[in-house]
């Protein structure tokens, strides 16, 4: 058939032919018959087919057509070349599937496509390896179909093979990341969580890492059935959901803050909360960072304290310094000791004369009685005084040490300390401080103030004591100094009296006269003894 034969029709039209030449003849006379065919509908065919094929040549995934029966390629395109690293001429000169997947055999390939020629599926898609011309494998997906609609067609199938190297390569870093990341979560050594942010009034626990349920005291699968609401102390409740809001609604990426949780033997924990939203997920979440800062809130709250003690200490020695009455000092440490240690009983007791315990100053709530009532040899006071020796007790109500008949002392408190006031080898009495029931004990740095406090309450006694003592060796030397000026003045009086009464004996008439003169100057001299002797009997001597 020359290219481009065509016939032309009597209305002049053209149409392509293909014609069959044969000759034939009867003696010496040759016939030659020609059979003239329309290709019309079967060139259309051809046409149509090329577009197929140049199409398919031009995708960039391997096609590979085979037949049912033998598994020879019928068909590949230049993606299956490509591939494989074979020609279309050796692919197509016998080989087969089993030929470039090493991990079948011709009876599991014949297996894995009996559905298709079953009708009983349509596609095929399972992933396996190709081992290219060089030797070299990669990774491919594979979708198989049958071509023909009908059993009788049921001969070809076909094969989609995508390559798969990069999709399987990106897999395994996310799969390496999704280990790296599971792996810190778990090892973290500070606590983890994924929070749902659906709810920012609960932000439910998704999952949680061993480093934060030990923090709070919860194990791990405990925490996953929690939300952090409840976690949260009352008093930070509110501010935390606004920045969960603040994640949910894209105001914020981040979320920063100090605040407190609640442990699960009801003891506050302080930590740093680290929040960021996690990209790409559907619901909004978020990934929480939280460090348990309680050592360090504790030893600022310490350190605050300790300075706060010293100030106060300060002010107590400087109203020493500044000769204040005893009874303005005591007023001063009462008031110290109730604001510094958050305290609601402060008493300062002393013996009297009898060693017998009286309240010197007071500041509390309970009936504990007057100043200068005495208190009873039962009490909390009396034995510390008694032992000399710091009482520490968590809860005074239900302490065994104090007698009943002082039970009614302590009413309403909690937490107690009562510390002897030491002024050298002796006590001088006894500080008591309490905190009202239910309250946290005394910390070892409450301890050190309180020790502190009777301290300085014990020196304010001992600079009193010595100043009564300095105030009466004065009056004593004054008392002498005013008996010695006054046994000279009268002397010196009686002296002149008698010189005068002597130098009027010889005149009867100056004698009278000077007796007068004599009386008066003894009634003055009287009266100026009786006036001191008044005086220096006035002022204190013991």
């Amino acid at each position: 058939q020359p290219k481009g034969l065509h016939g032309r029709r009597k209305d002049g039209s053209v149409f392509p032919a293909e014609i069959s030449l044969t000759p034939f003849g009867t003696g010496r006379q040759m016939t030659i018959m020609a059979m003239v065919r329309d290709i019309s509908d079967r060139m259309a065919i051809d046409a149509e087919n090329e577009k197929v094929r140049q199409s398919l040549d031009a995708v960039d995934e391997a096609i590979f057509m085979f037949h049912a029966e033998t598994l020879e390629f019928s068909y590949v395109n230049s993606g299956a070349c490509r591939q494989t690293g074979y020609s279309s001429a050796e692919l197509l000169g016998g080989m087969t599937p089993i030929d470039i997947k090493p991990e079948y055999t011709e009876a599991s390939f014949q297996e894995m496509i009996s559905p298709l020629l079953s009708l009983d599926r349509s596609v095929v898609t399972f992933e396996t390896v190709h081992q290219r011309k060089d030797g070299s494998r990669l990774p491919v997906e594979v979708m198989l179909q049958h071509l023909g609609p009908s059993p009788s067609q049921r001969t070809g199938l076909m094969a989609l093979v995508r390559d798969i190297t990069a999709r399987k390569a990106q897999h395994h870093r996310l799969l390496s990341s999704e280990q790296a990341f599971r792996s810190a979560f778990e090892d973290a050594p500070v606590g983890m969580a994924i929070t749902d942010l659906s709810d920012t009034n609960r932000r439910a626990i998704l999952s949680a890492n061993t480093a934060l349920g030990e923090m709070l005291g919860y194990p791990r699968e405990v925490l996953e059935g929690m939300t952090f609401d409840a976690l949260t102390h009352p008093e930070d409740r509110e501010a935390t959901r606004r920045g969960a809001a603040d994640l949910t609604e894209g105001r914020a990426s981040t979320y920063r803050t100090e605040k407190r949780y609640l442990h699960a033997d009801g003891h506050i924990v302080w930590a740093v909360l680290s929040k960021v939203r996690l990209a790409g997920e559907d619901a909004p979440r978020a990934l929480a960072h939280i460090v348990d800062i309680s050592r360090r809130i504790a030893v600022e709250e310490e350190r605050d304290k300790r300075e706060q003690f010293l100030s106060f200490l300060a002010d107590i020695r400087l109203a020493l310094l500044a000769d204040r009455p005893i009874h303005d000092v005591l007023t001063l440490v009462l008031e110290l000791a109730k604001t510094a240690l958050e305290a609601v009983h402060v008493v300062v007791a002393m013996p009297d004369t009898n060693d017998v315990l009286r309240i010197t100053a007071a500041d509390t709530v309970t009936a504990v009685g007057a100043i200068g009532s005495a208190l009873p040899e039962g009490s909390q006071e009396a034995r510390a005084f008694a032992n000399t020796e710091t009482i520490v007790l968590r809860d005074i109500a239900t302490s065994p040490g104090a007698g009943p008949a002082s039970r009614h002392l302590y009413q309403g408190l909690g937490p107690a300390v009562f510390t002897p006031m030491h002024a050298g080898a002796q006590v001088r009495g006894v500080l008591a401080i309490a905190r009202p029931a239910g309250a946290a004990p005394f910390s070892t740095a409450d301890l050190v103030f309180t020790q502190a406090l009777a301290s300085e309450s014990a020196v304010a006694l001992e600079l009193q004591r010595s100043r009564d003592q300095q105030s009466r060796l004065q009056l004593a030397e004054d008392r002498e100094r005013i008996a010695r000026e006054l046994q000279d003045r009268v002397i010196q009086r009686l002296f002149a009296v008698g010189m005068q009464l002597q130098g009027s004996l010889l005149s009867p008439d100056r004698l009278l006269k000077a007796a007068e003169v004599a009386i008066e100057e003894l009634d003055e001299s009287i009266s100026v003894v009786r006036d001191s002797i008044f005086k220096l009997g006035s002022g204190p001597m013991d």
